[in-house]
């Protein structure tokens, strides 16, 4: 029970560390203007509003990296409880995105508690995505390069669709977390016997 609330007091750790950063980014790429709206996503991309997003994404992921290395992965010896605990502390950032939410005054209907679903089950799955490979040694920047640069973009991807809502339904963006989920649930199952020896 102890590690478990650790746990997720490390994800929401995760998430104050990438919304500090983010108010920073914001400041230099945004200045008091707000993320603007547009009708095409590949302005919406190209403008500092789009690299904003992306920056976001990365920063998120990388704030989970940092937590999983420094706090998660030092403190067991089974890879199994690794990745259990990155799951549980992807809980605790998803909660503290979510309370950001709530506090921009976003209203949710019933549609939008798919939404929150997907908040929780998306967080929680790409950090125990980042639970799994930090089992194996790999140089930071290896690790970046082949691990959480391509969950930046699947989540910059996961974001951007959220701009759209017109074009892209919830179906698009729960399709992208069962799939991301479905490939972290083949990824254990096939390797069970490693967790299980790490």
């Amino acid at each position: 029970m102890k590690s478990i609330l650790e746990s997720i007091i490390y994800g929401a750790l995760a998430a104050l560390l990438s919304l500090f950063i983010e108010a920073i980014v914001t400041i230099t790429l945004l200045g008091n203007s707000e993320i603007f709206f547009t009708d095409s996503m590949t302005s919406f991309i190209l403008s500092s509003s789009g690299i904003f997003l992306l920056v976001s994404a990365f920063t998120e992921e990388l704030s989970k990296f940092i937590i999983v290395f420094k706090k998660i992965e030092p403190s067991h010896v089974s890879g199994r409880t690794i990745v259990f605990n990155s799951l549980v502390a992807g809980i605790g950032f998803a909660l503290i995105e979510f309370i950001f939410l709530k506090s921009k005054f976003i209203s949710f209907s019933m549609n939008e508690y798919l939404e929150i679903a997907g908040l929780f089950i998306f967080h929680s799955t790409t950090f125990s995505i980042i639970g799994y490979y930090s089992i194996v040694p790999k140089k930071v920047h290896s690790f970046i390069f082949k691990i959480i640069f391509p969950l930046s973009l699947i989540h910059f991807a996961f974001n951007l669709l959220a701009f759209f809502p017109e074009k892209y339904s919830s179906f698009t963006r729960m399709s992208i977390i069962f799939l991301l989920t479905l490939f972290a649930f083949k990824m254990l199952i096939s390797t069970k016997s490693k967790l299980a020896n790490s």
